[in-house]
């Protein structure tokens, strides 16, 4: 599934890591490397999911006086 997203399986310290290289934003020339275990994948997923369900959960905007 992973792989799907655009991760790269990566050995860090004997651990397998997904990792994800993309330009930094608000730089066309920067670029960021993110790398994540399954695990931090599967609750991403799930956070995305629960907010999409369930748009009230999103943040609201700040309210004016």
């Amino acid at each position: 599934m992973a792989k799907k997203l655009g991760y790269t399986l990566v050995k860090i310290d004997g651990q397998d890591m997904y990792c994800r290289t993309s330009v930094k934003t608000g730089s066309r020339l920067q670029k960021e490397t993110v790398c994540l275990t399954a695990a931090d994948i599967d609750i991403l997923r799930q956070q995305t999911r629960e907010r999409l369900s369930n748009p009230n959960m999103q943040a609201r905007p700040p309210q004016g006086h």
